[in-house]
């Protein structure tokens, strides 16, 4: 059966065709000169500005520079690189270079741009790392812009040509119900309605394999992998085979599989390696493509590219490349423990909260940190030491962080976990700036983990539960929330909160994930404090309620702004954040799971914290136990004239000032301890550097028949309500409301993190508010009443 061609040339090559053509090349020229002229808010030609360049294409092997010949290069609002794909708000200009690589964007409209490309054959993204402002009459010449591709070695194989189409792959006759005949012997045929039914008729009983080196991709590569349909309205998942020859397969390298791929509606991508059938697969995209209307066609729409992998045979960590984002672990036959509802720059990140001097609300520009280069720092059979980059110029003033980041991420060799770590830098001649607060941040799969349990400084607490799933449509991520329908029948009703876990903590973990008889848990060990801010007792949120771990080194959630970081416009600075570990384990369900994986989680946090500080960091910045010192001493406290060991005290160094300054020091490193009985204590680790030594004595029970408690009065105490332990333990906590009830908490030391207390206030109190009367207030008061008559008389 053949199929009618359209009878007669190209439309557009016809005379009235050529003529219509050359008419819009004259209307779009003269679009921002003449046309509209009326409305202020459509800006004239010379209100715009233009932009030109040439872009070249680094060839990863031979280091040779080809000309970008046809690439698409445009101007689009800040973000990520891609992001003017999703980008509808604002404004975008684009065009195409020349067979050189030249470029020219004119009539662009004022504002802050990035410089986006992608290049016709080459897979990826290219974006220009210094945003670029455009005024009115502006004349942008951008010189010699070199894009080097994602590639890490020679090609072994490759199907097809990145050129975000369908076009070379085998493309089937329509349907003749359905033909349309603009796309008859057209370029685009594969645009025709309903080719997607021809696979079932090519393959109606056994799937596609291409064989490298045999099979023509033109002939052999159905344009779009779909589903066989087979009853009305039924259809049946497709697995494709690619087969090649390991003639020139090195049987100790590392070999990576790109895909470039759009996808329609929802759809789930999954690569298995020899066996069609294992399960899990190798890997897996998770559900994507929300949205068919860009990339049902294959035309040059929203694509996935997939990225880094750091495997130490225990376990496999996904990272984007060279943003460093988190995007994927692997362990114990999980394809991804991170949320894979998240986009992907939203699943496991560093983080940072800025702004311009001058602004003291503790809320500034938030930052999630995205490296533009990507380094291998260490790769041996014992390590993998990744790096992520990001440097600052002065042509980013005020529009990002004036800090250089570099971000490490780290795998051992028989390590059930990875560690991370960042170095933040000021240069002494950048702009001043304040900091508010960064963390890492870890969000993990919520069908897959339930509960949360956590060790603060030698006390361990019970698991709580994560809310099994999402309730009445609303966010898992909130500052208080009730399980009603909880992983757990024994948790229902129960109010979870962000403050029930603020903690001064060395291990906390996300546990309770099922598959088939196993149980497994990903636990966050911070091994040292050193580099945390506002000394030993500074709280911060450890998670957020749901599977979200936060390892926070500089916040001011729970002081204020008296923590902002203030950094003035002359002051060099570096600082080393962490490492911090990531720790996962798995048991098959015993007796006690739970409790045994906790034990083991609490093993390894001491394994961590004997081990510091680690020898393996390769920055520089991060000096190892030989470039460091200790100090040690014994510290006796005052009372009645007598020296008591300081038994308990916390003692420790940090950078001089007055005293209790540690409290409110955040820029340098602070090293703290706890006097044994007899008030011994010491301090190892210590980096070089100038300090001075603080410490604090718990409060205590004072018997003052036979004991006087000195530090610090000025004279006799005439009353005292409450006891100097830091804590709101000894005071009046009423029950909470059983709707916000948090069993973990009922007739516990700190049942004043009890959700909603603060609201039974007004129970008590409805008109007036509390009087506390000591034994001796009357007395004070006669006393202060009459002395002051006696004055005024």
């Amino acid at each position: 059966m053949s199929i009618p061609e359209y009878e007669g040339n190209d439309p557009l090559l016809s005379l009235p065709g050529r003529m219509l053509n050359t008419e819009m090349m004259i209307e779009v020229q003269m679009l921002a000169v003449l046309f509209p002229r009326q409305s202020e808010d459509f800006p004239k030609s010379d209100q715009r500005g233009n932009v030109n360049g040439r872009l070249l294409i680094r060839d990863s092997i031979s280091d040779d520079y080809i000309s970008a010949d046809g690439a698409y290069v445009g101007l689009a609002p800040l973000g990520d690189v891609g992001s003017w794909q999703r980008e509808c708000k604002d404004y975008q200009f684009w065009t195409k270079a020349d067979e050189d690589g030249y470029f020219s964007i004119n009539d662009i409209r004022t504002g802050d741009y990035t410089l986006n490309a992608w290049v016709p054959g080459f897979i990826g993204d290219y974006q220009y790392d210094v945003v670029i402002t455009i005024t009115s009459g502006c004349e942008v010449d951008m010189g010699d812009l070199v894009y080097k591709p994602p590639r890490d070695g020679p090609t072994l194989w490759e199907i097809g040509i990145p050129d975000r189409s369908a076009a070379e792959f085998y493309v089937p006759d329509p349907n003749p119900s359905y033909v349309n005949k603009l796309f008859v012997n057209h370029p685009d045929r594969f645009r025709q309605y309903g080719l997607w039914d021809r696979y079932t008729e090519l393959y109606p009983d056994t799937d596609l394999v291409y064989t490298v080196g045999v099979s023509d991709y033109s002939k052999d590569w159905f344009f779009a992998q779909v589903t066989r349909k087979k009853d009305e309205n039924k259809y049946q998942g497709t697995t494709w085979q690619i087969k090649f020859t390991l003639d020139n397969v090195d049987q100790n390298g590392s070999y990576k599989l790109r895909l470039a791929l759009a996808s329609a509606t929802l759809s789930e991508l999954q690569v298995r390696v020899n066996n069609p059938k294992a399960n899990p697969p190798l890997f897996t995209s998770g559900l994507i493509g929300k949205d068919n209307s860009i990339a049902r066609h294959g035309i040059h729409g929203l694509y996935w590219l997939y990225k880094v992998v750091i495997d130490n045979g225990i376990l496999q960590v996904n990272l984007s490349k060279p943003e460093g984002m988190v995007v994927g672990i692997q362990y114990q036959g999980i394809d991804n423990l991170l949320e894979v509802l998240q986009d992907e720059t939203n699943r496991g990140y560093w983080d940072l909260v800025w702004s311009a001097p001058g602004i003291t609300r503790k809320k500034g520009a938030f930052d999630r940190i995205e490296g533009t280069n990507f380094t291998v720092i260490v790769e041996t059979e014992d390590q993998i030491e990744l790096s992520f980059t990001r440097m600052w110029d002065p042509s980013l003033e005020g529009k990002m962080v004036p800090l250089n980041i570099d971000k490490r991420f780290v795998l051992l060799s028989n390590s059930s976990g990875f560690y991370t770590y960042a170095i933040y830098e000021h240069l002494k001649e950048w702009p001043a700036f304040n900091l508010t607060n960064t963390r890492t941040v870890f969000k993990l799969r919520k069908d897959k983990f339930h509960y949360m349990q956590c060790q603060t400084t030698g006390k361990d607490t019970c698991p709580f539960p994560m809310i099994g799933r999402q309730n009445e449509g609303k966010p898992w991520l909130t500052r208080g929330s009730l399980a009603r329908h909880p992983s757990s029948r024994s948790f229902k009703g129960e109010w979870m909160t962000s403050i029930s876990i603020r903690l001064r903590t060395y291990i906390i973990g996300c546990m309770d994930g099922y598959q088939m008889t196993h149980r497994w848990e990903f636990w966050q060990i911070t091994p040292s404090e050193e580099f945390k801010s506002g000394g030993p007792l500074k709280q911060c949120l450890t998670s957020h309620v749901g599977p979200t771990t936060l390892a926070i080194f500089h916040s001011t959630h729970y002081s204020g702004e008296e923590l902002i970081i203030q950094f003035g416009s002359n002051e060099p600075w570096k600082k080393v954040f962490g490492p911090v570990y990531f720790y996962l384990n798995s048991l098959v369900d015993g007796a006690d799971p739970i409790q045994q994986l906790w034990e083991d989680a609490k093993q390894q946090m001491n394994n961590e914290v004997q081990s510091w500080p680690y020898y393996f960091p390769a920055s520089k910045d991060f000096l190892s136990p030989n470039q460091r010192g200790t100090v040690s001493g014994r510290l006796l406290v005052c009372y009645d004239d007598k020296d008591v060991p300081g038994n308990g005290t916390l003692v420790g160094v940090a950078a001089p000032g007055d005293v209790g300054s540690w409290q409110l020091e955040c820029k340098g490193y602070q090293y703290w301890t706890k006097a044994d009985n007899n008030g011994c204590f010491s301090i190892h680790g210590v980096r070089p550097g100038t300090y001075n030594l603080y410490a604090w004595v718990p409060g205590c029970d004072v018997d003052v028949g036979t004991l006087v408690y000195e530090p610090p009065r000025t004279g006799p105490t005439l009353w005292e309500i409450g006891v100097p332990d830091r804590t709101a333990a000894e005071f009046y906590i009423p029950d909470p409301n059983p709707k916000y009830i948090n069993k973990l908490y009922v007739n516990h030391t700190e049942r004043f993190r009890q959700y909603g207390l603060w609201e039974r206030y007004a129970d008590l109190y409805p008109d007036n508010d509390l009087i506390y009367t000591p034994s001796a207030l009357a007395i004070i008061e006669r006393f202060l009443l009459r002395s002051g008559y006696q004055e005024d008389r």
